[in-house]
């Protein structure tokens, strides 16, 4: 049969539109992920680059397998890997609680910030936006992106209190947990020293593994002489477990099969910290937790703050490249630890 011009205008239409289509999925990073979505596009955003696959969720339920309650990045695959790197119904940097020492306030739900509604968007092509306007019983507004290069992925949180937050200890407290999938090795390796050893001016390698939950739990800076305050019946172990530890620069690292995580942060300043934390158990039995802690010392009603965070996740090449991955990300030069 012979084809006619306008068929032929309408098939060269209709490859056009399917190309643009596959382009924009190709662009945008909307793949197959390894659960069902049910609610693609809304509730999630796929992230993707040439050496990470990334899944960004709200609060939201979606899939098979993951649960409500917890946002951040859902699922996360390595180049090369087809496993969530991550353990898959629930998250990692994941914005966990809200706290200044008070037990008091929490008698609502312990995890304010995995329960309150949350907003995802698309910024740009690989940047993703979550919008948190407060919580049941915290007057913060939070705002948090996530932007994937290679195989980086930048946070940076910003929140504005809408009230007085900081209570009778005058600080508060933000924690974000990363629950991973099972690794061979549960601790963390950092720079740093023990806190009654200040002649160690360069720290050494450390790997940490709590003994529990809550146990020695989180590291604070080299040098600081801050330890926030907690009523004798706070619940968050994690926060107020705190070890004789610390870090002499803002990174750390674990490994999980062939690849590694590491997690940068800003230097703190004197108005704030941040503090390396974990868990051998925080996700279950062979699940820990690879955590920071966030402290705003003087918090002020409708004053913004901010800070920032990264993490990456490639193949592991030795301690070298880990420490090349944080110079390049923070401008900051290791000096005495290849």
């Amino acid at each position: 049969m012979k084809t006619s011009p306008i068929q032929i205008l309408l098939f060269v239409f209709l490859f056009f539109l399917i190309s643009e289509f596959e382009s924009s999925v190709a662009q945008t990073g909307q793949i197959a992920s390894g659960l069902t979505h049910a609610h693609a596009g809304q509730d999630t955003l796929h992230l993707r680059s040439d050496e990470l696959r990334l899944v960004l969720v709200n609060n939201e339920a979606y899939g098979e397998l993951h649960r409500a309650g917890y946002n951040g990045i859902s699922e996360l695959y390595p180049k090369g890997s087809d496993r969530n790197f991550f353990r898959p119904d629930v998250a990692g940097m994941n914005y966990e609680f809200i706290l200044n020492g008070d037990a008091s306030t929490f008698d609502y739900d312990l995890f304010e910030p995995r329960v309150a509604p949350m907003q995802i968007s698309r910024i740009s092509g690989n940047k993703v936006l979550l919008e948190q306007p407060r919580t049941e019983n915290w007057p913060l507004q939070s705002a948090i992106t996530f932007e994937l290069t290679g195989s980086l992925v930048e946070m940076t949180y910003e929140g504005i209190p809408l009230e007085d937050i900081g209570g009778k200890y005058g600080y508060i407290g933000l924690f974000f947990a990363s629950y991973i999938r099972g690794p061979e090795e549960k601790g963390i390796h950092f720079i740093g020293r023990n806190r009654s050893d200040t002649e160690n001016s360069e720290g050494e390698w450390i790997y940490h593994l709590p003994s529990a939950h809550g146990t020695d739990a989180n590291h604070r800076p080299a040098g600081s002489q801050w330890d926030p305050e907690f009523d004798e019946d706070f619940p968050v172990r994690l926060a107020s477990g705190i070890s004789d530890l610390e870090y002499i620069y803002p990174f750390y690292y674990g490994i999980s099969g062939d690849y590694v995580l590491i997690k940068m942060f800003e230097r703190p300043t004197e108005y704030d910290e941040m503090r390396l934390a974990q868990s051998p158990t925080g996700g279950g039995p062979e699940n820990p937790a690879w955590d920071f802690l966030y402290f705003n010392k003087n918090p002020v009603a409708g004053e913004p703050f901010r800070f920032r965070a990264a993490l990456v996740v490639k193949k592991f090449e030795g301690i070298d490249d880990v420490i090349d991955q944080y110079e390049r990300w923070s401008g900051e030069t290791v000096t005495g630890h290849r």
